[in-house]
């Protein structure tokens, strides 16, 4: 007799990929803070980013992640919101 198991138990996780942002959610980032750094930036995201209005949860959360991406990759950050979006293309590429 072998055992029973758990639905959906051995499968592999599922990977949601980020969700798409654009330049406007960006730019909207950019200009909520004088950010010195990823580090003030991704502080930001984290705690006041879900009571955002203008950003939708998939939204934060993609470019949470791709953002803290950018940093561990060491990507210089930059308030110019092409430069910014580039920089995450970057290291979005590079992992």
């Amino acid at each position: 007799m072998t055992a029973e198991r758990e639905p959906g138990t051995g499968r592999r996780p599922a990977r949601r990929p980020p969700a798409d942002y654009g330049r406007a959610t960006i730019r909207h980032v950019l200009t909520a803070g004088a950010w010195q750094g990823w580090d003030d930036m991704l502080q930001w995201l984290r705690t006041n980013g879900p009571n955002d209005p203008e950003i939708n949860p998939d939204e934060l959360r993609g470019l949470r992640q791709d953002a803290e991406r950018a940093q561990r990759v060491g990507e210089e950050f930059t308030s110019d919101p092409d430069g910014f979006a580039a920089a995450l293309q970057r290291a979005r590429r590079r992992t």
